[in-house]
């Protein structure tokens, strides 16, 4: 799979971890990776996490807390690394926009309605027909 797609093999390895860290797959030695069952909806915190200690309240460092609340300032500039915030400069915004209507002009606006937890059905048809092939 690293091949195909032209990755190296811990990225894909660390992929995988992170889709069994957050349970979306089993992996078994020797028999390979498998779609998990979810016994229960993604919903955040689970029972056996609670939101504080109990009888108090949760603390962060002090590095943390600098984090938590960044300085007055140019808040791009201060997150222009962060996880989750992409670099949009070169990003196509108008072919976006474009595609974006049609689909909607097609599907309606029910497709951002009632959305899955876990995510769209046909992407992850799509990803489970991709590696399924991959791996055959």
């Amino acid at each position: 799979m690293a091949a195909s797609l032209q990755l190296s093999r811990g990225t894909i390895e660390n992929c995988y971890t992170a889709l069994e860290t957050e349970g979306y797959v089993c992996r078994e030695v020797g028999r390979g990776s498998f779609v998990a069952q979810r016994q229960q909806p993604l919903l955040g915190l689970t029972s056996e996490h609670s939101a504080a200690p109990s009888g108090g309240q949760l603390t962060l460092s002090r590095r943390s807390s600098q984090h938590a609340r960044p300085e007055p300032g140019n808040l791009l500039q201060q997150r222009a690394f962060s996880p989750g915030m992409p670099e949009t400069r070169n990003f196509p915004i108008h072919t976006w926009l474009r595609l974006y209507q049609q689909t909607v002009k097609e599907e309606g606006l029910s497709i951002s309605a009632g959305s899955n937890l876990q995510g769209n059905i046909h992407l992850r048809e799509a990803i489970c027909d991709f590696l399924l092939a991959e791996r055959a």
